[in-house]
């Protein structure tokens, strides 16, 4: 485990390594926090413990999220691991399912069984679908 020091440290590494990827000078990050240069000189250094709201702004600014600053984007979490990557066309399938409660509501009950139907009644749209 790491000691506090080299976890300030290499969050400061990851601030400036975003920050120049960013394109940014310390001064221009600074002005965008509203804070002075020589704090985010600290931050980078790893002096000075970063406060959560200015993690959560840098979050915005970089486009990263907190978890790419605190360095835990290295490991697996056991969501990522679960999780299931879907198509444009599924996830826009799905968002119009969605709009339909009375839809939504007949496959809350008995899930399961409904489902498998679903599958069945997908597996014909399928065959109609060309491509």
């Amino acid at each position: 485990m790491e000691n506090k020091e080299d976890i300030l440290k290499n969050i400061g590494k990851r601030i400036k390594k975003f920050r120049t990827e960013k394109g940014l000078s310390q001064k221009d990050l600074a002005e965008m926090l509203s804070l002075g240069q020589s704090i985010i000189a600290l931050y980078e250094t790893g002096e000075r413990e970063i406060k959560i709201t200015t993690l959560l702004e840098l979050t915005k600014i970089f486009d990263v999220s907190p978890n790419d600053i605190l360095g835990y984007d290295d490991s697996v979490s056991k969501t990522e691991k679960n999780r299931i990557n879907f198509s444009e066309i599924e996830i826009t399938i799905f968002e119009e399912i969605k709009k339909n409660k009375d839809f939504m509501v007949f496959v809350k009950e008995n899930t399961q069984e409904k489902i498998k139907k679903l599958l069945k009644l997908w597996k014909n749209v399928e065959r109609i679908i060309p491509g």
